[in-house]
């Protein structure tokens, strides 16, 4: 069965998304809402439909949020890397720019460990630096990368106290959890890339 789609624009620069129709209840009803949001890869923002009307009411939520700089429960949409993948970065980027894993694959080139200037240049306008800072400097929004034993590196993403973690299923519920579970496995910080509001 064909799942049906709907067409998502770009306001500002006229950018297009396809997003499938969900078939869950939302703001509009089953079959009327996208099951996912899409943010214009320039940095313009939340898309909108062909027709005019909104996506589901937690994307325009998220986009508020974006706007007021406050701290809601789930800013971002969560998502979890195939196991055994090296798509952590990839995972973060989607997260970070309101895409699918399957689009940030393609916006990075490859489905091998990313490197920092791979995510800088993968973010775009959302990156608000154009290199990782020290970990000193962190501040929320932002990507963190993170090394273990044997120089592995992991990819995660963070929103004032919450970590989404795209090992996990969900977000780590406070950055303290997160952190404390960190270096009890041996692993630390080591760089930060802070992210740009949608503006």
């Amino acid at each position: 069965m064909t799942v049906p789609k709907v067409t998502l624009f770009c306001k500002v620069c006229k950018a297009t998304a396809r997003r499938e129709l969900s078939d869950e209840a939302g703001s509009r009803g089953i079959r009327e809402t996208s099951s996912e949001p899409a943010y214009c890869p320039k940095g313009h923002g939340l898309m909108i439909r062909e027709d005019g009307l909104p996506q589901e009411n937690w994307a325009l939520w998220s986009q508020k949020a974006w706007d007021n700089h406050t701290t809601p429960n789930r800013l971002f949409r969560h998502i979890q890397q195939p196991a055994g993948s090296k798509l952590c970065g990839h995972s973060c980027v989607a997260m970070a720019l309101g895409i699918s894993l399957d689009e940030a694959v393609k916006l990075i080139g490859h489905k091998k460990g990313v490197r920092n200037y791979e995510l800088i240049r993968a973010l775009g306008h959302r990156a608000a630096t154009k290199k990782a800072v020290s970990p000193k400097k962190l501040t929320a929004p932002c990507l963190i990368r993170v090394k273990g034993e044997k120089r592995r590196h992991h990819v995660v993403l963070y929103e004032d106290k919450m970590v989404y973690d795209p090992a996990y299923s969900s977000p780590a519920p406070t950055f303290v959890e997160w952190e404390t579970f960190l270096k009890a496995i041996g692993w630390r910080v080591v760089s930060v890339f802070p992210l740009r509001p949608v503006v």
